[in-house]
């Protein structure tokens, strides 16, 4: 059996009887009407792939994840997309922040607005946020944005690791799915970054690293 390369769907489905007039009605135009199990269909499709192109055709297949933040956009528009994707892990226990500057000592003077906007939901939600950032940090900004987490919600008390085993910045939801990000939030939307999905066993894999700090 060879596959057409166009498929058509009809919406709604016709059934029964109606199936037959459709049939007739396609066939005074020339064409023929059949029918068969998607997964057949599918099966078949991956038959005629690995014939014709090998088996790197589909291993190498996989959604494309990645949000590109490009350099000269509005911040705005740029932390909506970080929002995106973070809603998309969808945290429901915890969420973990690794990034070696995310307090830095010169801030954007939007900066502490912008973090705490990223982190509200979680905290808001009342799960648990645990924070991985360099020894060198701006301490004053620290206490600032923990100020304000404690307002949103008291009963969060975050967990903060001073360490400089993290070079990337990672943001793990429920220590098993993540997003790893090409920039600190203070530096979003000044140079050509990208942000993309983890794969599962990585972000448990850096979810364990984390833990092992003491």
């Amino acid at each position: 059996m060879s596959l057409p390369d166009t498929c058509y769907f009809l919406k709604p489905e016709p059934g029964g009887d109606d199936l037959f007039t459709v049939a007739d009605l396609l066939a005074a135009k020339g064409f023929e009407l059949s029918q068969s199990r998607t997964s057949i269909v599918a099966r078949l499709a991956a038959k005629d792939l690995l014939r014709d192109h090998g088996p790197r055709c589909l291993l190498n297949w996989g959604p494309l994840n990645e949000s590109v933040l490009p350099d000269n956009t509005p911040r705005d528009v740029l932390l909506d997309t970080l929002r995106y994707q973070l809603n998309r892990c969808q945290p429901t226990a915890s969420l973990l922040v690794i990034d070696p500057y995310l307090f830095p000592p010169r801030p954007d003077a939007d900066y502490r607005t912008d973090l705490v906007s990223l982190l509200d939901p979680a905290v808001r939600a009342g799960l648990r946020l645990d924070i991985a950032t360099g020894r060198t940090h701006n301490a004053a900004l620290m206490a600032d944005v923990l100020s304000d987490l404690r307002a949103i919600n008291p009963a969060v008390i975050p967990t903060v690791k001073l360490t400089d085993d993290f070079h990337d910045r990672f943001w793990i939801a429920d220590g098993v799915r993540g997003l790893f990000i090409g920039t600190s939030i203070n530096g979003i939307g000044r140079r050509y970054a990208i942000a993309d999905y983890l794969e599962d066993e990585d972000a448990i894999a850096i979810n364990a690293r984390y833990a092992a700090v003491p």
